[in-house]
């Protein structure tokens, strides 16, 4: 096998990851992003709820 091609081959398998750990960090994010916007929604009901009883 030329070293060039190992060289392809291993930035490809490189670049796989990254893209699969980036994928999964922005998935998290994503999700902790929206559990915090149902919280605030939630503690605002709660609030205005309280505030017209």
């Amino acid at each position: 096998m030329p070293l060039t091609v190992l060289k392809t081959s291993h930035l490809e398998q490189l670049n796989s990851e990254i893209f699969a750990l980036l994928s999964t960090i922005f998935s998290r994010l994503k999700i902790e992003h929206l559990i915090k916007q149902i919280g605030i929604t939630c503690f605002c009901l709660i609030v205005i709820s309280w505030s017209f009883p």
